[in-house]
């Protein structure tokens, strides 16, 4: 599985890199914007092809998800422990959230499809944002997938044990780099090709 994480601030042509990504196979997109407003979110969704607001996520504004037929929400570790998403959990609802230790990651409630656990390279979106030392152990008792995040490019993302990690999250290798796209299927085919 590979994610990408939308940049945090409002872009110019973002729209349209969005489509392209999807385009290009991408699986799901977290749409986080924490300073934009429930307009400026609204006029994203409404940008993205139809087909794809299927896999867009909301990590905001969940209360747009019904007009764009989204049902799928992202849960900060903040939000998690103040049990926001227990009134999201309702059926046919995809939720996920984030995690920074894989002790954090194994407690989870099986409510959630997913997990972010980061960062596990140091990042490029956020440059005081350093590698932790993930200890990862079996997985036994959980059914939550387990995906990697912080750092991932395509120098890297073949270092991950497809054995610990279920997939993979991308933002700053896709945002930061002059084109997007090709940053991303470049990635994508490395993962992949790691993963047979």
């Amino acid at each position: 599985m590979i994610i990408v994480l939308s940049q945090p601030d409002i872009n110019e042509n973002e729209v349209s890199r969005i489509n392209e990504l999807f385009d290009a196979g991408m699986q799901l997109f977290h749409l986080r914007k924490p300073t934009a407003t429930e307009q400026e979110v609204r006029l994203i969704i409404e940008g993205i092809q139809a087909q794809y607001r299927k896999r867009i996520v909301l990590n905001q504004f969940y209360q747009l998800a019904q007009e764009f037929g989204i049902n799928r929400f992202h849960f900060s570790t903040e939000k998690r422990r103040n049990l926001e998403h227990k009134k999201w959990g309702e059926e046919g609802n995809i939720l996920s959230t984030s995690t920074h230790s894989f002790e954090e990651y194994k407690e989870l409630d099986e409510c959630f499809e997913y997990a972010f656990i980061s960062p596990v390279f140091d990042s490029i979106s956020k440059p005081d944002y350093k590698k932790v030392e993930l200890t990862i152990d079996k997985r036994e008792k959980t059914t939550v997938k387990l995906i990697a995040l912080g750092g991932i490019d395509e120098n890297n993302c073949s270092e991950l044990n497809k054995n610990d990690f279920d997939g993979i999250a991308l933002l700053g290798s896709v945002w930061k780099n002059a084109f997007p796209t090709q940053s991303f299927e470049k990635i994508k085919q490395l993962w992949n090709t790691h993963a047979q």
